[in-house]
């Protein structure tokens, strides 16, 4: 996990206090023969959370080459093993049930935000139905009546910007922006229209609840704590009363995700009560908003320091929507989702965004039974963790592996179905043994892929068509691109996030 300033502040008093009262330790010696190598560690308890929690890629990436494969740190009184590169993604995804729990490792920092009912706090066969309630309702019709909707939302905020030009707190935009389009298009007008500054308060409190600190802590006597839990109950309420409403009308038509699951089953025939739908609105809005509206912006940023990759991706909406390269903006059609299927360059953009800016970089199961990996025993009660966002910087795999390259995706397939290849490595999504896993693989992968593709790309194309983007200057005339944000969860650029745009004239 990333670990936020305080914590880190915290840490180091702790720190500090145990340098008096204890000798400085060095790596202890291993219980287990079999065991893997254990870092060495100058504070106990603490073990290596200072180093791991300021830069954490560039920890685990040194960690890789000096330990190999598989290695253990102490964290805030945790054993963290990692499984690193293809193989230990591999491993890690498919995982057994009875060796290893998300449920264990996520819960105290997911279910005071979700709720009960759902998501961590139900037996993994009950989630895995659960997440397949929503997949349902993710169909092509559903993809093509969004793309409109995406469009429409995108277009009226950007209508608050200046007309000519300006400047404009990227970030800000897109985390309004994604929150508007997830809500007008998965939950329904009735959330949509209710998105006022009273819910985005909610929205905020609640999301203060979602920091590092709460992976330790599930609940302590803080200002954040109490805000968190008044909001989900409030947000869950509100839910809870469209819910009610849509029972007591005859007339719903609506096909979003909130009626899908309202009416989908188990397979014991039994369905998910209103708390429980509640509840999962709200992880299904907590585990989406984050991710897209890092990414958007990541993307935006990388674009407005490339003017001729924003060019190319006007050629490319004027070819697929007009046959011709250079029909003037004011002219192009709406985009459809088979335009936005066949925006490929868009499509390589948001891959390389997602492999050099992943807004998660790690992920961890809680070790429930001893288990073997490459010869190594992790013991019971470890925590095993997977990189993603460290393979994908592998330079055997990705030459000059920290440029933003779309082209190193030269055969980009159907967004979102995993069948594409980078040069002459197969990446293809639907192995777990792969460098590149921006969304997870086997039992846990994101269900929500498809969707991401589809609102990513159809805001960012409408974004381009209206307007030229460029980063604020530097002294010297060199651009701004922030570096990244690791005091989070998700991995966001550094504040501020100020692009300039220039409304395009043709």
């Amino acid at each position: 996990m990333q670990w936020n300033a305080p914590l880190v502040l915290a840490a180091s008093a702790m720190g500090a206090a145990a340098l008096v009262a204890l000798p400085l330790l060095s790596a202890p010696k291993k219980s287990n023969k079999n065991a893997p190598p254990m870092l060495p560690h100058l504070l106990p308890f603490i073990g290596n959370l200072l180093d791991f929690g300021l830069r954490p890629i560039d920890f685990l990436t040194e960690s890789y080459k000096k330990y190999g494969e598989c290695f253990t740190f102490l964290m805030f009184g945790r054993h963290m093993t990692y499984v690193m590169g293809p193989e230990g993604n591999n491993f890690f995804f498919n995982a057994k049930l009875a060796d290893v729990s998300a449920e264990e490792a996520y819960a105290s920092l997911t279910i005071p935000v979700f709720g009960e009912g759902v998501v961590y706090d139900v037996d993994n066969s009950v989630l895995m139905e659960q997440k397949r309630m929503v997949k349902d309702t993710l169909t092509t019709n559903a993809f093509k009546s969004y793309v409109p909707m995406i469009v429409q939302e995108t277009v009226e905020y950007l209508s608050k910007w200046d007309k000519s030009s300006g400047k404009a707190d990227i970030f800000k935009a897109m985390s309004e922006l994604t929150i508007m389009t997830a809500s007008r298009t998965l939950m329904g007008a009735e959330i949509r229209s209710k998105l006022d500054e009273s819910v985005a308060q909610l929205y905020h409190d609640l999301d203060g609840g979602f920091q590092p600190i709460n992976f330790l802590f599930e609940w302590l006597p803080l200002p954040q704590y109490f805000a968190r839990d008044r909001a989900q109950k409030k947000l869950a309420d509100l839910f809870k009363e469209i819910i009610r409403g849509r029972r007591a009308s005859s007339e719903t038509t609506a096909t979003d995700v909130l009626q899908g699951i309202m009416e989908s089953t188990y397979k014991n025939g039994g369905k998910m009560t209103d708390d429980a739908i509640a509840n999962f609105m709200i992880a299904i809005l907590m585990a989406g908003q984050h991710t897209s509206s890092t990414t958007a912006t990541w993307a935006l940023l990388y674009l407005a320091n490339d003017p001729q990759l924003q060019k190319l991706l006007i050629e490319e909406q004027s070819r697929v929507l007009t046959g011709k390269p250079d029909t003037p903006t004011s002219q192009l059609p709406p985009l459809t989702y088979d335009a936005i299927k066949d925006l490929k360059l868009l499509e390589m953009t948001i891959k390389e965004t997602l492999r050099l800016r992943p807004p998660i970089f790690q992920i961890m199961r809680k070790v429930i039974r001893d288990v073997e990996y490459k010869g190594y025993i992790i013991p019971k009660g470890h925590y095993v963790c997977s990189s993603p966002a460290v393979s994908a910087l592998d330079p055997e795999k990705y030459p000059d592996p920290h440029k933003f390259d779309p082209t190193r995706h030269l055969e980009a397939s159907n967004a979102g179905d995993g069948g594409w290849v980078v040069r002459d490595f197969d990446i293809a999504e639907k192995s777990a043994r792969s460098h590149y896993l921006p969304f997870g693989a086997g039992r846990h992968r994101c269900i929500g892929e498809g969707f991401a593709y589809v609102q990513l790309k159809t805001v960012i194309a409408t974004i381009l068509r209206l307007y030229q983007l460029d980063l604020v200057k530097n002294l010297d005339g060199s651009r701004k691109f922030p570096k990244q944000d690791f005091t989070s969860l998700i991995v966001m650029p550094e504040k501020p996030t100020i692009i300039e745009y220039t409304r395009r004239s043709d």
